[in-house]
């Protein structure tokens, strides 16, 4: 029986690549725990909460800023720099300025959410009219304006981003989407 031979084999040199620290992942335990903090809304999903919610074509918004947070089972609903606009022709229009809260409990079923309003409060800090090409502007009064999340919905939470796809006044499907602020 022949005996193998010896290999040698020459040292080999090793090197590695420069690597970079990997960011923790963002792994949550359950959809209702990545819920939990401060969530901003976008451009896009403001306009389609407010067309779902008001359908008319001669109704908009100009400026505002949607806040959603979640604290364990409570939420908050903020509205703020809010101005709408009702516009009746070109020469005609309404416009309020203010702020909307809503606030309340939520329970989570898997991915579905069911949001409880208990509580809405508002403020309006001014009124403009344009009558005739005349602009009016008055300290904010009533009516209380009042812009709830729809009742329930489905949700998707991954690190930064959540989505919720909910029915409007319209029985639309829609989806709200929502940044990470914290």
């Amino acid at each position: 029986v022949a005996e193998p031979s010896a290999v040698t084999q020459e040292p080999v040199e090793v090197t590695t690549a420069p690597t970079s620290p990997v960011e923790a992942l963002d792994v949550q335990a359950s959809p209702a725990e990545c819920l939990q903090g401060i969530w901003q809304m976008d451009e896009e999903s403001f306009n389609i909460l407010i067309n779902t919610l008001l359908p008319m074509s001669n109704f908009g918004i100009l400026s505002g800023t949607v806040s959603l947070s979640f604290d364990q089972d409570l939420y908050i609903y903020n509205l703020d720099n809010l101005t709408i606009r009702f516009t009746s022709s070109p020469d005609n229009y309404i416009q309020g300025t203010g702020a909307v809260s809503s606030s309340g409990t939520f329970t989570v079923d898997g991915n579905a959410i069911l949001f409880n309003n208990t509580s809405t409060v508002s403020e309006v800090t001014n009124w403009e009219a344009l009558v005739n090409g005349q602009i009016t502007s008055m300290p904010g009064t009533a009516p209380t304006l009042y812009f709830t999340l729809p009742g329930s919905g489905v949700f998707t939470c991954s690190g930064n981003t959540l989505s919720i796809d909910t029915t409007g006044t319209t029985n639309t499907p829609e989806r709200l989407s929502f940044q990470r602020l914290d």
